[in-house]
């Protein structure tokens, strides 16, 4: 940028600049998350007994959940000056991938990303365009 000198945009420098220029952060769209403290309560007992029941170690137990990632999606957050109440909507790409993660409880067995896309026509996926000859 061409400045002069040392400069160093720590997260601090961020945060005071936002609140001396009223910036602040929006979001756009989203949907209020909520859960059942009591039934986490007897799912978390059931379970416990259940590792014991079995003898089962952190080792063998397995954790796998799959999520969206909208890979030419806009964000859902922007920053904005403190007198603005609202931000205009926009329409977002629908383009979409699933990825599944899946560990231990341990945390010493990662297993490899597995990665779920859509395609309209798959025979580009059955047979090869080129070969290669050895």
């Amino acid at each position: 940028m061409g400045l002069e000198g040392n400069f160093n945009a720590s997260s601090e420098w961020l945060t005071r600049f936002k609140q001396r220029h009223g910036i602040r952060e929006l979001t756009i769209q989203g949907k209020r998350l909520s859960c059942s403290v009591e039934a986490v309560d007897k799912f978390y007992i059931e379970f416990q007994e259940f590792l014991q029941l079995e003898n089962l170690q952190s080792d063998q137990i397995y954790n796998a959940d799959e999520t969206g990632l909208y890979w030419m999606c806009l964000p859902t957050q922007t920053l904005a000056m403190s007198k603005e109440k609202s931000t205009p909507g926009h329409k977002s790409f629908k383009k979409r991938i699933t990825v599944m993660c899946c560990g231990n409880a341990s945390e010493t067995h990662k297993m490899k990303l597995l990665v779920i896309g859509k395609a309209k026509n798959l025979d580009h996926l059955r047979e090869p365009k080129w070969k290669i000859f050895l």
